[in-house]
């Protein structure tokens, strides 16, 4: 009861602000984020496995 005191009558709750085009832009931002250290997670992952296969 006191959420909804502090949310008004809005049962959504955006992420940092009040604003839905701000949460938008928020969630694209994230993703992008996820999305370069995977790629960067990636790159090195397949470094390492050159290099060991290079040993064995």
């Amino acid at each position: 009861m006191r959420l909804r005191r502090l949310v008004g009558d809005n049962p959504v709750v955006f992420l940092t602000t009040g604003s839905i085009r701000v949460s938008i832009l928020q969630i694209i931002l994230i993703a992008m984020d996820i999305l370069i250290c995977m790629m960067f997670y990636l790159a090195v992952e397949k470094k390492f496995l050159n290099d060991e296969s290079k040993e064995v």
